[in-house]
């Protein structure tokens, strides 16, 4: 597995350029996929909305990658645009796909990369990949490194603290078979908010769902 490609910095150099959004959630709500009138006793980011730290946060399917995969991810989420992400981030690592909400600094990016991937490859991928990011980032300690079963899926996944610049910042790095290839996807928020997302995140992760 190719070791350039594992990292935080990506959310964070991108959200920095892109300008503070206005709080849009009620537009990018999808038709059908918000029940305006009830909201979930607890984080359950399929209900359509939950109330997170007194939040109140809004979910909707996306079509991350065009009638590959979908995932259930906040409604004001914003797509960057592929503008900003070529011209703004370094080609080595760079992601295909971020969606992000600029004013909470927070955000989740895809990467479908070249090399071929069979699903009863994850664990070892996953092994490898806490190896090669210990030996990049020998500083950073990983929490978890997990793999999980979704919908006919194997998702590997690890999470961990990193510093960007002046704050601390949490991190989960994902990697599944898509389309026998390889999808590097990667989450970030600020750590003084990883309380709100991590259960979010993971519920995120959950609710992917592949297309043969």
């Amino acid at each position: 597995m190719n070791k350039k490609v594992y990292g935080d910095e990506l959310f964070i150099y991108s959200m920095a350029l892109m300008e503070e959004q206005d709080n849009k959630h009620m537009q990018n709500i999808e038709d059908g996929n918000i029940n305006e009138f009830s909201e979930c006793a607890v984080i359950d980011i399929t209900c359509g909305q939950a109330r997170i730290n007194g939040d109140l946060v809004f979910f909707s399917e996306r079509c991350i990658i065009e009638n590959k995969l979908y995932m259930v991810i906040p409604s004001n989420f914003e797509k960057v645009s592929s503008h900003i992400i070529k011209n703004e981030i370094p080609a080595e690592g760079r992601p295909d796909i971020i969606y992000a909400n600029a004013k909470e600094k927070v955000g989740i990016s895809f990467k479908l990369r070249e090399e071929r991937f069979r699903l009863e490859e994850t664990e070892k991928s996953l092994n490898e990949l806490v190896q090669a990011f210990q030996d990049m980032n020998p500083t950073y300690a990983v929490n978890t490194s997990v793999v999980v079963d979704v919908e006919g899926s194997r998702i590997g996944y690890l999470d961990f603290i990193s510093t960007n610049g002046s704050c601390d910042l949490y991190n989960q790095i994902f990697i599944l078979t898509l389309d026998k290839h390889l999808l590097v996807g990667s989450f970030s928020c600020l750590f003084a908010d990883m309380n709100k997302w991590i259960e979010v995140s993971k519920q995120m992760l959950h609710s992917m769902k592949v297309v043969c």
